[in-house]
């Protein structure tokens, strides 16, 4: 006899040998006890959780020759037709490869006829989500009020492509994702029937790569088995699978919390010589840090966690280590990094130096903490963790950085004995200035621009604020003013310097004359006799 995969050797006959989907096998055995069985059904979820083999069990259970039953006998004819889909009343379709109309129409032909041996006739729709628009269209009417002897039972794994028309006339089951200890409760037993040995770690991680899926966990061991033999070995599993050992993964991250570099490279190159795919890793890992982030605020939730008992105090500990931003911070830099692999040349040496960044951002401080701290006028006495970890961390390599301030002082034309005076009047300069400024740098200008007045006299360039312009009259006198005088100096080959003052905005701000301004002399020597009037907008 053929050797039959133990996906297909195991699919389980009866309600009671499902796993993991309790609540939907519940509510269809109830549905058969009391007799309020719908005409349609309409099963969702995942790949590999028991949606077609649950329906082809419901189908078994409305056909079964011992009577309409909870659970089906499994041993008349109708039972083992249907387990080899070769049932003449019980039609799989292929949603897939049967995408239009026409195929449709055939079903609609097809139940105007009574079942030919059993009790109903039931049409087990796979993939329904593929049917084209026309096909959903033609499909409504019959699924609605299909004859009393015909029952629909579509499958679909993206639920999100089936119309509201056709939902809204079906009974909907969700499939969840079959739970980590369950998964691997079946493959120990199913193991030990087959006569296999394999250590619980090894089982573990084939159900941890599984991913939820019952099936494919059964073909993962199937390949295990025909790997390893009769033994199986948890490096095996390791090998075959790309599957990262848990306690690699809790080494390796402990290497990031204790910011033990050398560890973390070590770990790394273990890693890529066991021929573990770079994207597996990472993915692997966003896993474990979702993992550390579900203990830290829920605790220790199997449902949530799906992770073996074994590993529990270790996950504890790094939990403990690390805090929520900590977690957010390296969540976000491995799905980056994810992401950038893709497109890199070498992505391990890309993987290298993302680990070697999440040490140090586990050193970064926390910002709202320090802007508390900074508030309160407790800057200067930060005595957050992280912060103080930061500042250890960065003490160990001194940066020199040259700020602009250096560098323009440098620049800064030298004043001589017998140096020509300015090409420009004085009473030109600031216009100058402005001109300059508006091509070069209109943050400056425009900070300059908020200024009540600006002069310059004899070397000195003199700009006033008013209390509203508090903003720009900081940042000219802060750090800007040197950057002023440069350029001025530039501009009039002499040396400049800038007085930047603040002054109350009901405060006058003592101005020349307007009969002073060269302008104005020059016109009142043109025009003898005449007086000038200040006319104020």
């Amino acid at each position: 006899m053929a050797y039959q995969v133990l996906a297909r050797k195991w699919r389980p006959k009866r309600f009671s040998e499902v796993v993991g989907q309790e609540p939907v096998t519940l509510t269809l055995q109830n549905a058969i006890r009391h007799d309020r069985l719908a005409h349609a059904f309409l099963f969702s979820g995942v790949r590999g959780v028991g949606k077609t083999t649950t329906a082809r069990i419901l189908a078994a259970a409305l056909n079964c020759h011992q009577g309409l039953s909870p659970e089906p006998c499994g041993e008349c004819d109708s039972c083992r037709e249907i387990a080899s889909s070769s049932c003449v009343d019980v039609l799989e379709i292929d949603a897939a490869s049967n995408t239009g109309i026409d195929s449709i129409r055939e079903i609609r032909e097809s139940v105007r006829y009574g079942a030919a041996r059993d009790r109903f006739k039931v049409f087990i729709i796979d993939e329904v989500h593929m049917l084209s628009k026309g096909a959903f269209n033609a499909l409504l009417k019959t699924l609605e009020e299909p004859p009393s002897h015909v029952k629909f039972i579509l499958a679909t794994t993206e639920y999100h492509k089936i119309p509201d028309t056709i939902a809204s006339r079906c009974q909907d089951f969700e499939f969840k994702r079959i739970p980590f200890s369950a998964i691997s409760q079946h493959l120990q037993l199913i193991c030990g029937e087959e006569g296999v040995q394999a250590p619980e770690v090894a089982v573990q991680a084939i159900a941890s790569a599984a991913q939820g899926s019952m099936r494919d966990a059964l073909s993962s061991l199937d390949r295990v088995v025909a790997f390893s033999g009769d033994k199986i070995r948890t490096r095996d599993v390791q090998t075959l699978l790309g599957a990262l050992d848990d306690d690699l993964v809790i080494s390796l991250v402990k290497g990031i919390l204790e910011k033990d570099r050398t560890s973390l490279l070590r770990s790394l190159s273990s890693i890529t010589q066991a021929g573990v795919e770079p994207h597996s890793f990472v993915s692997r890992l966003i896993q474990h840090m979702r993992d550390l982030m579900v203990y830290k605020v829920v605790g220790w939730d199997e449902e949530l966690l799906n992770l073996p008992d074994r590993i529990r105090d270790d996950l504890s500990d790094q939990a403990e280590g690390f805090t929520r931003l900590d977690l957010i911070r390296l969540y976000q830099l491995l799905v980056r990094t994810d992401e950038e692999m893709k497109i890199h040349a070498n992505p391990f040496l890309h993987l290298e130096m993302a680990l070697l960044t999440l040490v140090e951002l586990t050193a970064l401080p926390d910002l709202e903490e320090t802007i508390s701290q900074l508030g309160s006028g407790r800057g200067d006495k930060l005595t957050d963790a992280s912060y103080q970890g930061a500042i250890k961390e960065s003490s160990k390599s001194t940066i020199s950085i040259a700020t602009p301030s250096d560098k323009e002082k440098k620049m800064e034309p030298r004043a001589s004995i017998g140096a020509k005076e300015s090409v420009l009047p004085e009473s030109e300069v600031v216009k100058a200035l402005m001109g300059h400024l508006r091509k070069t740098n209109m943050g400056l200008h425009a900070s300059l621009e908020r200024a009540q007045q600006m002069t310059y006299e004899k070397g000195r360039l003199t700009v006033v604020f008013g209390l509203d312009s508090g903003f720009h009259y900081r940042m000219i006198d802060g750090g800007m003013k040197e950057k002023i005088e440069m350029t001025c100096s530039r501009l009039i080959s002499s040396n400049v310097t800038v007085q930047v003052d603040l002054i109350d905005s009901g405060d006058q701000v003592e101005t020349s004359s307007p009969t002073e301004e060269p302008a104005v002399q020059d016109f009142l020597r043109a025009f003898p006799g005449k007086y000038v009037v200040e006319v104020e907008n």
